[in-house]
């Protein structure tokens, strides 16, 4: 065991073990659902606090000593109680406790998405910035930004340390991710990105944005494979603790996959979690994971042109994480707003209701102002809630709740587009 002395922390000398065993400590007390902050490796109040919940949970004293004593532990609590951590999806990090905020950076954006990246319970958020012009040539075209802002409860700063190297991504970034990609207990972004957005549509790779051992952020290529990536997800599809993630890319046969996993940022390709009936050639540019019936359990929307063989779907998840057409909820289209972009659902289990953003598409018209599709689930029900044909698309919807009211809308207030649910 080694000694440090912390003042800055807590004026009194602290017992605590080394800072690899710590990381360790904090990775697995957070997975076990205990707030720990930034896993840093340094024993802080947050820490300790955790520590102290967590023997209190099973009637145990913690002695104030983070040690490797705790690590035994902690490891030994987890296999005898056959403990296998839930992931939260990146759909549910981004979603939920979401309001309208007004970011720092480009007021638009496709990539951008909040979350607290340091554990100071304060949610910060990422983007990526397209710089490219059409008129330029798919190898001559100019990489996106890469940028971390952080929050303090008022506004947002940019913060140009977190990223190291050249903070350059791919060409045309389309969605980010949030999860903890190689269980290190901080979040990582993967960036799903289609590349030059005109014919051939050569496509490119998807990345990622690690955690590094300096608490930095590193950008990676995800993998080797090229495609145009649209949508994307993650969770843990096959529960094994890694998080995987789910990507459209229409110039394939398999245009819905699912990329397993192996907890260090890396993934392998798989379609078996897929439905079969999505194994086909089908223009779907929107996937997502929300939780549409309520039952604790994430499922599967998927859409794009609904024109041209991509219709919009949920399919309910099975107890194993898998989709079956038989579980299969078939969305309604709408005349002229054939692009759908995104969804969220509300209401009790029973009662649900899921709103589906859209925008034109298989009229003569494309991406031309914003209609949010109201869909009850029991009674099939299908409705326009919102249309604007001259108002500027967006990309994401969210619900959320003010003076005991729940309301669904753009995640930006600048879109000013927002619906009273209840």
């Amino acid at each position: 065991m080694r000694f440090y002395f912390l003042p800055f922390i807590f004026g009194i000398f602290c017992s605590c073990a080394h800072a690899t065993e710590m990381k360790q400590i904090q990775k697995y007390l957070g997975q076990l659902g205990y707030s720990v902050g930034v896993v840093d490796g340094i024993y802080g109040k947050r820490t300790g606090a955790a520590l102290e919940k967590f023997y209190q949970s099973f009637g145990g004293k913690f002695d104030g000593v983070a040690d490797k004593n705790e690590l035994a532990d902690l490891l030994k609590f987890i296999k005898e109680n056959n403990i296998k951590p839930k992931i939260p999806t990146s759909t549910e990090i981004a979603k939920n406790g979401s309001v309208p905020r007004r970011p720092l950076g480009k007021w638009w954006t496709l990539s951008r998405v909040f979350f607290d990246i340091n554990g100071d319970g304060i949610k910060d958020y990422f983007e990526a910035n397209m710089n490219y012009k059409t008129s330029q040539t798919p190898k001559t075209a100019t990489l996106s930004d890469f940028k971390i802002f952080i929050g303090n409860g008022s506004g947002y700063r940019h913060n140009t340390n977190l990223l190291s190297g050249n903070k350059k991504g791919c060409i045309h970034p389309r969605k980010a991710l949030v999860s903890d990609f190689n269980l290190d207990g901080r979040p990582d972004i993967f960036v799903v990105c289609h590349g030059w957005d005109k014919t051939p549509f050569p496509g490119e790779k998807n990345k990622i944005v690690l955690s590094q051992n300096d608490n930095r952020y590193e950008i990676f290529d995800a993998n080797s494979k090229v495609g145009f990536y649209h949508g994307g997800a993650a969770a843990d599809f096959d529960g094994d603790g890694n998080p995987d993630v789910l990507v459209t890319n229409n110039k394939s046969n398999n245009p819905v996959q699912v990329w397993l996993g192996d907890g260090n940022g890396n993934f392998k390709v798989s379609t078996k979690t897929v439905p079969f009936s999505l194994r086909s050639r089908g223009n779907y540019f929107t996937a997502s994971l929300p939780d549409i019936d309520g039952d604790g359990r994430f499922d599967l929307f998927v859409g794009g042109h609904d024109w041209e063989k991509a219709p919009t779907s949920i399919y309910l998840n099975t107890s194993k994480n898998g989709f079956k057409a038989g579980k299969k909820i078939s969305i309604p289209k709408i005349k002229g707003q054939g692009v759908v972009l995104d969804v969220v659902a509300t209401g009790q289990p029973g009662d649900r209701v899921v709103w589906v953003l859209r925008t034109s598409g298989g009229d003569g018209t494309f991406y031309k102002g914003a209609c949010i599709q109201r869909f009850e689930i029991k009674s099939k029900k299908s409705e326009i809630a919102y249309c604007d044909k001259s108002k500027r698309w967006f990309p994401w919807l969210i619900t959320w709740k003010k003076n005991g009211k729940t309301f669904v809308g753009s995640d930006n207030p600048k879109d000013g587009i927002r619906i009273l649910v209840d």
